[in-house]
């Protein structure tokens, strides 16, 4: 078995047709061209995947998911980035993506697509995607799906971009109502299954999905309760750390990405290199 990675996700509500950066290799089409040469065995439960993860790092968010899952689950793999270079990239992306979205995951001749599938897939190859826990297994689910399916206001309002911090404008009703979701899901999470992550004493899919969530609440600003200890300890995960480093050290900006967080509201620090 072998297998490709690749994420930008505008599957989700919040991000432009196409948008959301990736992470690649060279460019993916010179792979796609011709058969697949796996650099490397991965050693996955299974048999061998290598996965290529196809991300962005400084407005990601979609990639961020299985990113930050895989690195945190110890499952190796090789990534490559694919800068947005324009706000639509549906046609470029269908060179590897059958939606034109990202991220994907290549698993030699199958396609995963969508975040949530890719870790649906992960989670019948690999131990640890859910918590061991049944009751905090179906927590964890039901959270994870009202993330992919939800909070569209505070996504459309707050992009994410980890290089910047960001006074927003006054939340709307929809933008409050999110935040106050967020509040009471995170303190359920933490207070029933012990900490210090949402589903218990180990990291797993439902941090993974709420990771560029917690990115966004240290941007703007935003009043998350009790759910604010989860944010500072899964922002100190090393893998968030060096999702965080290379995004710092990207030097390309995509102009709707940059407008957006113009229209967010006041920006009071910008990290990124110039």
């Amino acid at each position: 078995m072998s297998g490709h990675l690749i994420a930008d996700e505008t599957d989700a509500p919040t991000c432009p047709p196409g948008s959301e950066p990736l992470h690649t290799w060279p460019r993916l089409e010179a792979i796609l061209q011709k058969p697949l040469s796996l650099p490397r065995w991965v050693g996955w439960r299974l048999k061998a995947m290598v996965a290529i993860v196809v991300l962005a790092w400084l407005a990601p968010c979609w990639s961020l998911r299985p990113w930050v899952l895989m690195k945190a689950l110890g499952i190796a793999f090789d990534d490559r980035v694919e800068p947005f270079t324009k706000p639509v990239n549906y046609d470029e992306f269908r060179a590897f993506s059958p939606t034109g979205q990202v991220p994907v995951l290549l698993d030699a001749d199958r396609v995963v697509h969508d975040s949530l599938g890719i870790c649906l897939y992960l989670a019948e190859r690999h131990g640890g995607v859910w918590p061991d826990d049944e009751a905090a297994r179906a927590w964890a689910q039901c959270a994870v799906a009202e993330m992919h399916g939800g909070f569209a206001a505070l996504r459309n309002a707050c992009p994410m971009n980890v290089g910047v911090r960001v006074r927003p404008k006054p939340l709307s009703d929809a933008v409050a109502q999110n935040v106050q979701r967020l509040q009471e899901l995170w303190s359920e999470g933490l207070s029933r299954f012990g900490g210090p992550w949402l589903g218990g004493s180990a990291f797993s899919a439902v941090d993974a999905f709420f990771a560029p969530v917690a990115y966004r609440v240290r941007t703007y600003g935003l009043d998350v309760g009790a759910g604010q200890a989860w944010v500072d300890h899964i922002i100190a995960h090393p893998a968030m750390q060096q999702w965080e480093a290379e995004a710092l050290a990207e030097s390309w900006r995509e102009a709707s990405h940059e407008e957006e967080l113009r229209d967010a509201g006041d920006i009071l620090a910008d990290y990124r290199v110039s």
